[in-house]
């Protein structure tokens, strides 16, 4: 199986704020969906709720099988827009978290 490991970041088109839209995650793909490694301090993942090992399995009750489905519903939405993220944590149970799409920080720009 072939892991991806990326930053949950997309550039918003017309960003209501200054920036890419961003989630705060790192993420690989797996069986279910998308499953995250990683989650930055203070990002809406962490604020969210998401854990360490969960897998989000839809946002917006759309279905995220693949890291590209996860990029590109970030990118779909304006910094400030809620999302609802679907996902199995590791202990089997199924949870919807609401994150409010942030502004991709200045330091973590390249």
């Amino acid at each position: 199986m072939r892991f991806l490991v990326l930053i949950v970041l997309a550039a918003c088109s017309v960003p209501t704020r200054s920036g890419p839209s961003y989630l705060g995650v790192l993420y690989q793909e797996s069986r279910e969906g998308v499953e995250v490694v990683q989650i930055y301090p203070g990002s809406p993942a962490r604020t969210a709720g998401l854990a360490i090992g969960d897998t989000i399995v839809a946002v917006d009750g759309q279905r995220v099988g693949r890291s590209s489905s996860l990029r590109a519903a970030i990118m779909e939405r304006r910094p400030g827009a809620t999302i609802r993220l679907t996902v199995l944590r590791a202990t089997g149970e199924r949870a919807d978290l609401d994150a409010v799409v942030d502004v991709l920080p200045a330091n973590l720009r390249k």
